[in-house]
């Protein structure tokens, strides 16, 4: 089986990544010398409020103190504390838990119709994140910059569900490039 690598080093599980990594984005390589880009979720959190009468049984707790304003809206950051306030906004301190549950990925192989029966050859972790916004976004910087969807170099057949590989299907050739 082939495993994960990330900066050089290989990676066979939660405890190889970093502990606030929620969401990976890989490029999966091929032996027939193709590539896909995906991201994966690796870990879910759930921010719980600190029960108070018994201790969640789970070793991947990590406990931070939240501040909220008076919309309700999480302060977590000392700036953001700092400039609400400097707004005159009063946050109420309160004390939660982000619970992060492992989700398996160590034996993942893509998501795409268009890899079943392919041949891996090795697995990278590009970029660890820990939001999925983030990993959404280097997901498809990363397809527009290998130009993915239209490259015969990529299985990739569309970016965010948005762009497909008959993107370019509209494109007038420009004047310049045309042969009289």
């Amino acid at each position: 089986m082939v495993t994960w690598s990330y900066e050089g080093k290989e990676v066979t599980g939660h405890s190889d990544l970093d502990p606030l990594c929620t969401d990976i984005v890989y490029c999966i390589f091929y032996t027939n010398g193709q590539k896909y880009i995906g991201k994966k979720v690796v870990r879910s959190v759930s921010v719980l409020p600190i029960l108070k009468t018994k201790t969640r049984d789970d070793g991947n707790m990590i406990t931070r103190h939240i501040l909220r304003d008076e919309d309700g809206r999480i302060l977590t950051s000392k700036k953001a504390r700092k400039e609400a306030r400097a707004r005159g906004i009063k946050a109420k301190a309160e004390l939660y838990e982000e619970v992060f549950t492992d989700k398996q990925f160590t034996n993942y192989e893509g998501s795409s119709k268009e890899t079943k029966g392919l041949v891996i050859a090795a697995k990278e972790i590009i970029y660890q994140t820990s939001t999925k916004q983030t990993a959404s976004y280097l997901e498809e910087m990363l397809l527009f910059d290998e130009n993915a969807v239209v490259s015969p170099d990529y299985i990739n057949a569309n970016i965010g569900g948005r762009y497909f590989d008959n993107c370019l299907e509209g494109l007038i050739e420009n004047a310049d490039t045309q042969t009289n």
